[in-house]
């Protein structure tokens, strides 16, 4: 027969189910997000400026920007 291997393949014995989840402090998610965030490179005003172009979005450092927020609710006015 062609293309039928004759010997076995060596397998591994199963693990644990979960075993990988004991072997780390656990922390909540906002913490694993903070430390992720700050593994990250940081963006250069440029691409910050990028972005906000594809968007079409006005970023607030921006001297342009003239909308106030809206008072009652606590959010931007969009």
């Amino acid at each position: 027969m062609l293309g039928v291997c004759s010997a076995r393949a060596a397998v591994a014995p199963p693990a644990r189910k979960g075993a990988h989840l004991t072997t780390q402090t656990p922390m909540s998610a906002q913490e694993w997000g903070r430390r992720k965030a700050a593994e990250s490179p940081r963006w250069s005003a440029d691409k910050w400026h990028r972005v906000a172009t594809v968007l079409g979005a006005v970023l607030a450092d921006e001297p342009g920007r003239t909308e106030p927020a809206d008072e009652e609710s606590g959010r931007d006015a969009a």
